[in-house]
């Protein structure tokens, strides 16, 4: 068995065996003189480099406690390191002075006859995961990862197409990706397929980052690791996803930015609000496409008239507006003017299209029954002169029986609509879109004088 391989798994088959002073493992197929040891070839990260900098933070760090393997049960987050490399560390930090470069603590922690870099430079990177000093390869972002971001492609990549034999601890170089061999094993046995065998029909393949964190812990892996927390569970998983997404990094295997989804439309419905209805005004050709072969008249939807009111002075301005459910309106008849108080607001109705002498016009009219205290009365609130594609201000005025209620609008003088009996001048605004109406009207107190504004909105989606 490699040394390498040896000392991922030892935590796990002797974990009750050796305590921290337990005895050094013999059996190594990758031993080498001391003289052959290059230590510029057995460090496989740069002087300088995040990750050689989280290799220091964790030698330098790391209570005694941590650094060897444990009798009990205990978290990931340790080095597992056996008593010879525990006690040669311990005893370069005791002489007062922290290790500053990666090559101190390779050929501090080195030992004779036995190529062991490799596994002391993945340990302490895999603390620096497991503990967030490793950023961005912290195993609390990535569990935060989200399926199809740059970071999980590349994971899903390395984890499907780096060879086998480079997914676990190797001897040296920088394109092993350092999994846990029960880790790499389980990664290769998803790939691999029932048969076992690379290569053939049956192979597996990792579509998703669920997929990976699957194998990664799986069954036969959760079975071998000690102990069964959550959190040393977890941070299993923070490491080899760490190792994986290093080696993602590293051969440019992150996949495009994409952008989130946009937020959801803000569905605005109150009639007096202007954002309840926006877009492009309705044009012509738009506008025929409503009518069917022959038609003279489409029928768009419905349509509600609101109204509100606010009192304002010229010395502390305006009060709240309110929405009303009755308002004044003047009118007038062959005898004389008058105001009449016209109650059950909002008042439905519907939008319409016309063509009338080859031109479209948008209008509506409501069909209500609108009732008063003394007496009832019905009237129809309408619409007219909305002639598309002119720009042209619509007209707009409300009629009963033996009576004309004033007319809103702007034409060859103004109209005004004097509710309480105040004559000031009205404006009217339309937007008329193809797929919601939206006209407003307000009736303004004149600057410097007291009294009741008025506004009333004709509004509807279609």
């Amino acid at each position: 068995m490699p040394r390498a391989r040896f000392f991922a798994i030892a935590p796990l088959l002797l974990a009750s065996l050796l305590p921290l002073g337990g005895c050094a493992s013999t059996a190594d197929d990758e031993s080498t003189t001391e003289d052959d040891l290059s230590y510029a070839a057995l460090r496989i990260h740069a002087e300088g480099s995040p990750e050689a900098k989280a290799i220091l933070r964790a030698a330098n760090e790391m209570v005694p406690a941590d650094l060897g393997f444990c009798t009990t049960t205990c978290e990931m987050d340790r080095g597992f390191f056996d008593a010879v490399e525990t006690q040669k560390l311990l005893a370069f930090r005791a002489k007062g002075k922290p290790f500053t470069t990666l090559t101190q603590v390779i050929r501090t922690m080195a030992k004779t006859g036995v190529n062991n870099s490799q596994y002391v430079q993945g340990r302490f990177l895999d603390v620096a995961i497991l503990r967030g000093w490793y950023e961005p390869f912290d195993a609390q972002t990535l569990f935060a990862l989200r399926e199809g971001s740059p970071e999980a492609v590349g994971i899903v990549r390395a984890a499907n197409e780096i060879a086998l034999d480079k997914l676990g601890r190797g001897k040296s170089g920088a394109d092993f990706v350092m999994l846990d061999w029960m880790v790499a094993d389980a990664v290769a046995a998803v790939r691999k397929g029932a048969d076992g065998t690379a290569g053939t029909a049956d192979d597996g393949h990792f579509s998703t980052l669920a997929d990976v964190r699957a194998a990664i812990f799986s069954p036969e892996v959760q079975r071998h690791a000690a102990p069964k927390t959550q959190r040393s569970s977890d941070m299993f998983q923070g490491s080899s996803l760490a190792q994986l997404l290093r080696m993602a990094r590293l051969r440019k295997w992150l996949g495009a930015v994409t952008p989130p989804p946009p937020p959801p439309p803000v569905v605005v419905t109150d009639p007096f609000d202007p954002a309840s209805c926006q877009g492009a005004g309705l044009t012509v050709a738009v506008a025929q496409t409503k009518f069917g072969p022959g038609e003279t008249k489409a029928n768009l939807g419905e349509v509600a008239v609101n109204i509100r009111s606010r009192d304002c002075n010229p010395i502390s301005g305006c009060t709240p507006w309110k929405e009303l459910a009755t308002a004044p309106f003047q009118a007038s008849s062959s005898y004389r003017r008058f105001t009449k108080a016209l109650t059950g607001f909002p008042e439905k109705g519907n939008a319409t299209l016309t063509i009338e002498s080859g031109k479209v016009y948008f209008g509506f009219q409501t069909n209500g029954r609108l009732y008063e205290p003394s007496y009832s009365t019905s009237y129809s609130f309408h619409l007219s002169g909305c002639e598309l594609g002119t720009g042209r201000w619509c007209q707009f005025m409300n009629t009963e029986a033996g009576a004309q209620f004033e007319q809103w609008g702007i034409g060859p003088t103004p109209y005004p609509y004097s509710p309480a009996g105040i004559d000031v001048p009205t404006d009217l605004s339309n937007t008329i879109t193809d797929h919601c109406a939206r006209l407003v009207m307000n009736n303004r107190v004149q600057a410097g004088q007291t009294g009741t504004e008025y506004q009333l909105v004709v509004s509807g989606k279609y």
